[in-house]
């Protein structure tokens, strides 16, 4: 699915400069309507390490993009439902190891 967002934060997907770039709102909002409510492993300001905890049925993640390797992989390993923000890169490895289930894209 394509989705087409004159929203300005594809700055967000090719900046460098941060890592830990948020979610829109207008964004979350059309998760909850398409998928109803989900756990955050990966939140702004986080008080506990996602990486090392168990996720819940349905997650949504929006890791730092240096790191989003260690995110996929563990998304990979809970085998739950999970919905990421990411950069489309395909020809990194990172994007090859994802699941091929649903994916949807924001221009």
């Amino acid at each position: 699915m394509l989705v087409r967002a004159n929203s300005g934060y594809s700055k967000g997907f090719v900046s460098k400069n941060d890592q830990f770039a948020q979610t829109p709102d207008w964004l979350l909002l059309f998760y909850r309507k398409m998928f109803g409510n989900y756990f955050d492993p990966c939140p702004a300001s986080p008080t506990f390490d996602g990486l090392s905890i168990p996720w819940k049925h349905r997650n949504y993640i929006n890791p730092p993009y240096n790191e989003l390797s260690k995110w996929i992989k563990k998304g990979i390993q809970e085998r739950k439902e999970s919905i990421y923000l990411i950069p489309f890169r395909p020809h990194n490895s990172y994007f090859l190891n994802l699941p091929k289930q649903h994916i949807i894209f924001f221009q």
